[in-house]
């Protein structure tokens, strides 16, 4: 069993050292901080920095003037300013010169970039096709004519043939009121006229026609002269 030793003469001694330290110790930080208070001015009011120049009191003189070397004129102008661009240079208005016919050259009279006025044969084309379809439509026209001819020759006979069925159907039907011609000569007779007024509104639509093929023609001819 082990017994505690009672506080001997060392042990109060020690205990007296330490409650004789403690002020110092509880100081020690409150004058660590004002030591680097002290030392932060003096650093900020230059003590540590060499040859530093402190602020001037002297207010300079009014009469002490600042004198330029050179000076100048202020202006209002107008600056051009030019814009360099690569493009091409094209006319506002074009002309397209073709031919309205294919057909062989045969003469060159005007070049690309030579000047020309209006009415200047440029180039000659070979003519002999559209010469032949103007022969052609010519030849269309007489055979047009032909025809129509013939037409109108034809009304005149439908019309001589329509005249003789009127009379005879004229006669017919006296002879009938007359009791001088029976029933059925009466429906001969106007049979025969009948026919005979188609055959003139026939006649008549026929050379109507052969006049409409001469107008046609005669356009054919005007268009491949106008070519030509």
């Amino acid at each position: 069993m082990r017994r505690d030793r009672p506080p001997g003469p060392f042990l109060e001694m020690q205990m007296t050292g330490n409650r004789r330290k403690s002020p110092i110790l509880k100081l020690l930080p409150p004058l660590t901080g004002a030591a680097l208070l002290v030392l932060l001015m003096l650093y900020m009011t230059g003590v540590f920095t060499p040859n530093r120049v402190g602020p001037d009191t002297r207010v300079p003189a009014a009469s002490a003037a600042v004198s330029p070397a050179r000076t100048a004129k202020a202006l209002v102008e107008t600056v051009t300013e030019v814009d360099r661009a690569v493009g091409t240079v094209r006319p506002q208005t074009e002309t397209r010169i073709e031919a309205q016919v294919t057909a062989r050259i045969l003469e060159v009279h005007a070049r690309p970039g030579d000047h020309v006025d209006k009415g200047d044969v440029l180039i000659v084309l070979d003519g002999s096709q559209v010469q032949s379809r103007v022969e052609q439509a010519r030849q269309a026209v007489l055979s047009a004519q032909a025809r129509r001819r013939q037409a109108a020759q034809a009304v005149r006979s439908a019309e001589a043939v329509f005249t003789e069925a009127e009379a005879a159907y004229e006669r017919t039907r006296t002879y009938f009121q007359s009791e001088a011609a029976t029933e059925q000569d009466m429906e001969r007779a106007r049979s025969v006229f009948l026919e005979a007024k188609a055959g003139v509104e026939r006649a008549r639509q026929g050379l109507q026609e052969a006049e409409a093929g001469v107008r046609q023609a005669e356009r054919a001819v005007e268009e491949s002269r106008i070519a030509l």
